[in-house]
């Protein structure tokens, strides 16, 4: 799956446990809209709760973290 916003394209790949349908990982990774460079990758693992942010310096941190969180949730939202 694919989202974006005014300055950034995400590519988003997921897992399901096919038992409970829970969320296992989520994988983004993150490009520059303008001219598709690389930014940064974001995974989450549901069973240690960890949120990951890996991204260069010209990142802006806020705008992709609160996309990563929006994802999740939607994601989270189509399973029940």
């Amino acid at each position: 799956a694919t989202a974006s916003d005014s300055k950034y394209k995400y590519t988003v790949t997921y897992q399901v446990s096919s038992s409970d349908k829970t969320l296992e990982s989520v994988n983004v990774s993150v490009n520059d809209i303008s001219d598709n460079s690389y930014i940064g990758n974001m995974n989450y693992n549901y069973s240690n709760k960890n949120k990951n942010i890996s991204a260069n310096d010209t990142a802006d941190i806020d705008t992709i973290s609160a996309m990563f969180t929006s994802i999740i949730d939607e994601i989270k939202s189509g399973l029940s």
